[in-house]
């Protein structure tokens, strides 16, 4: 056997999958689509991100919210994680956002299901589950 021997090259007419067509493939006997959401802020996606270095304000962390109906984002600039800063940013979402998410989605993240901030987010009838 030669160099290069054993490898066939066959010519793929089909588009690779990119990843929006990835989530809009239809799932299942329900023909649904997966995870879609048809209500404003009815589920909303939270992380926290580490800022940009010098950024502006000088926050290190990011709190990120994302509404899986109209895919809006919303940011907000915080010194540390802890409860009272997570308290601070989740309020300025909402009140930016008009109301309160019937579901809110992240990591199973001690700074987001403990303390002050899973509190409030319980005291608005907001429930918390984990993200995929």
């Amino acid at each position: 056997m030669g160099l290069g021997d054993g490898i066939k090259m066959t010519n793929n007419s089909k588009d690779l999958l990119t990843i929006g067509r990835l989530v809009n493939i239809k799932r299942g006997h329900s023909k649904k689509k997966a995870g879609q959401v048809d209500t404003p802020l009815g589920v909303v996606g939270m992380d926290i991100e580490y800022s940009v270095p010098g950024g502006p304000g000088g926050h290190k962390y990011v709190l990120v919210l994302v509404d899986k109906c109209t895919t809006h984002m919303w940011t907000y600039g915080m010194h540390t994680t802890s409860g009272a800063d997570n308290q601070e940013a989740l309020w300025k979402f909402f009140i930016e956002a008009g109301g309160f998410p019937s579901t809110i989605q992240c990591y199973f993240d001690p700074r987001f299901v403990g303390g002050q901030a899973i509190k409030l987010l319980q005291s608005h009838g907001c429930h918390v589950c984990a993200t995929c």
